[in-house]
Order: C-alpha cells, then sequence, then structure tokens
C-alpha cells in the first residue's frame, strides 16, 4: 500500500500546530466533525493556570502548494462560499499555513482580512496571503495570544449571541453548530434563554462527537465533583438554579436514551470519563428511576445501553432497599437477559454487594 505523501504533509502540519499550543499551556481541538466546511481545530487560550473561556476556530494547511515560488511566502487557497462562512462565524478564525521548505508555521487573522477586504466576497482574489512576519511558534505564541483576545468584548454582544442561535439552527452544517454551542457557553452561559436552546437542540444534534460536547456543557448545569471551577467557567447561581429545574422538568425518556448511547463502553463511568458527566444529569431528571428501569428491563433496547440503565438504577436501589431486594432485582436481570455481554460482570457486582454491603458505580 502505497503512502500519500500530501496526507503525511498534512498530519504534520496539524501535528506541529498541535504542539505550538500546547507548549504555550493552552489547548488544542482537532475537531472530528462530519461535514464540516471551514475549521479544522480549536485553540483555547489559557492565562496562567486558569482557562480564559475564549477560543477560535483554525484553517490549517500544509505543504508545498501552498508556499509561493520563493520558498517563503504561504497562502491559503479559498473560495466565496469559504469566505462567507469565515464573515459569519461568531468565533475569530485564523488561517495557519505550515511551510515544509523552512519547517515554519505562519498566521493570519482570516475575519480582519475579511474585514479590511470587504470585496474579495464578490471579487476574490481567492487566495489569501500571509505575512511573512506573522510566524506561529512557542517563541511568538504570546503576541498570537494577545491579538485574538481583542475579541473578547465583541464576543459577548447581542449580535454574537443572535449568530451563535443561527449557528445552532443551521441543520446539517455540524461545524456552525458547534461553533454556535461553543459560543453560548464561553460568552453566554448566564443567560437562562441559552440554556432553554442547549437542552431542546440535544435530541437533535445528529453528530456524536458534537453531542459528547454538549453533554459536557449541559454537565455543569448539576454539576459533579470533577468538574474545574474557577471564575471564567462560573454559572450565576441564580441562572444554574433556574436551567436545573429546566431540565429536570423538560427531559425523560428519549433524552436519557441519547445519554446512555454516549457512554464510552470502555471507560465506562470513572471519574473524568464522559460517563461521569451523563451520570450526573440522568441522575438528577425527575422520574430517572422508574426511567431506567424501564430502558434496562425493555427487549427492544441495545445491550449496552440496558447494561448502563440497570447499573445506574442498581447503583440508587441498593441503598433504599434490603440486600435480599437487591439480589432479587440482580436476579430478574440475569434471569432476562442471561446471553447478556454483561452477564458475568453483574454476576461479580453481586458478589461485591455481598461481601462488603455495597458496590460503587465508580
Amino acid at each position: 500500500m502505497k503512502n500519500n505523501k500530501n496526507k503525511s504533509i498534512g498530519k504534520i502540519g496539524v501535528a506541529k500546530v498541535a504542539i505550538i499550543v500546547n507548549k504555550s499551556n493552552c489547548i488544542f481541538h482537532k475537531i472530528e466533525l462530519e461535514n464540516d466546511i471551514g475549521n479544522d481545530a480549536f485553540i483555547e487560550f489559557i492565562s496562567g493556570d486558569e482557562s480564559t473561556s475564549f477560543c477560535i476556530a483554525t484553517q490549517i494547511k500544509s505543504g508545498k502548494s501552498f508556499v509561493r515560488t520563493n520558498g517563503i511566502e504561504t497562502f491559503i487557497p479559498t473560495d466565496k462560499e469559504h469566505l462567507i462562512y469565515w464573515k459569519n462565524l461568531n468565533l475569530p478564525v485564523a488561517g495557519l499555513v505550515y511551510n515544509p521548505v523552512n519547517d515554519t508555521v505562519y498566521w493570519i487573522d482570516i475575519k480582519d482580512y475579511i474585514s479590511k477586504n470587504p470585496d474579495i466576497i464578490e471579487k476574490g482574489p481567492y487566495n489569501i496571503s500571509i505575512p511573512t512576519n506573522n510566524i506561529f511558534s512557542a517563541e511568538t505564541f504570546d503576541s498570537f495570544f494577545q491579538h485574538f483576545t481583542l475579541y473578547n468584548t465583541e464576543m459577548i454582544d447581542l449580535k454574537s449571541f443572535m449568530i451563535a442561535v443561527n449557528n445552532i439552527s443551521e441543520i446539517g452544517k455540524v461545524g456552525l453548530q458547534y461553533v454556535g454551542v461553543k459560543n453560548l457557553f464561553t460568552y453566554h452561559r448566564n443567560k437562562h434563554v441559552t440554556w432553554f436552546i442547549l437542552f431542546n437542540f440535544f435530541r437533535y444534534c445528529s453528530d456524536k462527537h458534537l453531542r459528547l460536547y454538549l453533554i459536557n456543557t449541559i454537565s455543569f448545569i448539576p454539576g459533579h465533583g470533577d468538574i474545574f471551577w474557577h471564575k471564567d467557567n462560573l454559572i450565576d447561581e441564580l441562572v444554574r438554579i433556574k436551567a436545573f429545574e429546566l431540565l429536570r422538568k423538560i427531559w425523560g425518556e428519549a433524552e436519557i436514551r441519547l445519554l446512555l448511547e454516549s457512554i464510552n463502553e470502555e471507560e465506562g463511568i470513572q471519574r473524568g470519563s464522559i460517563g461521569q458527566a451523563i451520570y450526573a444529569i440522568v441522575d438528577r431528571i425527575n422520574g430517572s428511576e422508574e426511567i431506567l428501569k424501564k430502558i434496562a428491563f425493555d427487549n427492544s433496547t441495545d445491550e449496552v445501553s440496558s447494561y448502563w440503565a440497570f447499573i445506574m438504577y442498581l447503583n440508587g436501589f441498593q441503598y433504599s432497599h434490603e440486600k435480599e431486594d437487591t439480589f432479587e432485582l440482580i436476579d430478574e436481570y440475569l434471569s432476562k437477559f442471561h446471553c447478556s455481554s454483561y452477564y458475568d460482570i453483574i454476576r461479580e457486582i453481586k458478589l461485591i454487594i455481598n461481601q462488603y454491603g455495597e458496590f460503587s458505580i465508580y
């Protein structure tokens, strides 16, 4: 099998950007989304040891095809569709090009470039030239950071909020929806309407990666012990309480089934996993105990979701019932699903309860 050289160079470019971001104590989120047209990753800025709750989108290009004949100057090829997309995106956008000739990454503020050259959307030229002094490296990262944090004030106004809502409504455009969700939490989390939008959007989110991000975001409302709270991700307590009550009222079986499907089978519900965030949410939904039992014993439920529904239900059941009742519940499940791949694990849980009096879901 032949290795595609262009793909290899592309991976090197993304890796170099990621390394520089991580060396600068910031966070690089590679985008794993379907149907995305304009973003390759997000960079979340960290100041000291704390998140600034400020991030930018990035478009990353790599290879000699993005380098001028002099071997130094780089450019980003684009088109009308991409320019409109970036102009309307309610996050700053950095264009980054890896030049393999001199092993250097260069950057440009794409939104600023479009703002200063508005005619290019209709007239072109559809190549964005990058200044050679805009070097992206660990040594120059601070100036890159300072440039983009100037957008902070702009991101919190009403126009930004409305663009974020509009992005979320763009069915089939997962990249836009991701940016919309990111913007709402980062800049508008202290608006009650933000949580109303996110709670309702969850059921219609079709991309698994975006759904996982939504789950992590929504888990800030019930909260759990392993969320790292600091001044830049705090939610006003009155807003959080109101959103919490809304979550309890409007979420039910449909949402719980989607949550169960999102548990990473290898990680389970251990601390720091997506499963922990899911359990924190499910445990607070009105009537979750009976819903979990229904899902667990439903023959139409897939095996994995059935198992996790049963484990969550059993965890609460063991503390409100006698040991004999807990054993009876386990035996009922094992009898009904005697061919389950999780049969031996559940039998082991029964032995743990018998020996220690309880089992830990973590």
